[in-house]
């Protein structure tokens, strides 16, 4: 036999061996069973199973510590979920299907750049709501989102001015998450240099393809006088929806 033939020989020996080792039992799970050595190999000799059901819980629990330390969505609302919400209507049931599917197929809509603008009365679930989708997006997809008011958006890039870090850093802060809830639209003393900004910030996020959420308590046709034009369509563009929230407010009630 040639050395080659006794290489061969060797090297299916060994294939057969390590198949053989791999198919031994290499513990039993009082929950799951017997798994062998190859089930057991990534897993330090665990329970691939319970192995497995660890992974994902300490990777929900990097979520959840990562969805509140850099999200901004206000501690009120960081344990609330879509499943909290109790639709008072039937008009309020059918929101509460359009943003659940929003949350589900996020992956989709994020990828077309798909906005949400949320109109309506104070105490209806629009902030609850977006926050919970924030919440979903995070732990289902493992994509950072950020919440923050307009006002706060506003200030955080005029704080730049007296030469407390720059401009575009800060702008690039609100571009650059894979989903931006703006908040209290409207609500603002409605100038120029506000326009400008958020103008600044949204535009930002519709050229670079990433969606937005926008609150307001002002009526969809108020949303376009203040924001202006041009932003709405950009909201508006590639299927973006306006969900109006005309039921009564919810809060104080049990």
């Amino acid at each position: 036999m040639t050395q080659a033939g006794d290489f061969r020989q060797s090297f299916e020996r060994l294939v057969r061996e390590r198949a053989k080792y791999l198919a031994e039992i290499a513990g039993i799970c009082p929950e799951h069973g017997a798994y062998t050595r190859g089930q057991a190999l990534d897993t330090g000799g665990r329970c691939p199973t319970c192995w497995e059901r660890e992974k994902k819980r300490r990777e929900r629990e990097q979520r959840l510590a990562l969805f509140a330390e850099r999200s901004g969505v206000p501690l009120r609302f960081q344990a609330h979920t879509l499943a909290d919400f109790v639709p008072p209507t039937p008009a309020a049931g059918k929101t509460l299907a359009a943003i659940q599917a929003y949350a589900e197929d996020f992956p989709v809509h994020g990828k077309a750049g798909r906005c949400i603008v949320m109109a309506g009365r104070t105490g209806t679930g629009k902030t609850m709501l977006a926050c919970a989708v924030c919440r979903h997006i995070a732990l289902s997809h493992g994509a950072l989102c950020r919440y923050a008011t307009a006002y706060h958006i506003v200030r955080d890039i005029k704080d730049t001015y007296g030469g407390n870090g720059s401009e575009r850093e800060i702008v690039r802060g609100y571009v650059e998450p894979a989903l931006l809830v703006v908040d209290e639209v409207g609500v603002q003393y409605g100038t120029d240099t506000e326009k400008l900004l958020l103008f600044e910030v949204l535009n930002g996020r519709y050229e670079n393809m990433k969606p937005t959420i926008v609150i307001s308590n002002l009526e969809p046709a108020g949303i376009g006088d203040y924001l202006g034009d041009r932003v709405m369509d950009r909201l508006m563009d590639n299927g973006g929806a306006v969900l109006v929230f005309d039921w009564q407010s919810h809060r104080g009630r049990k």
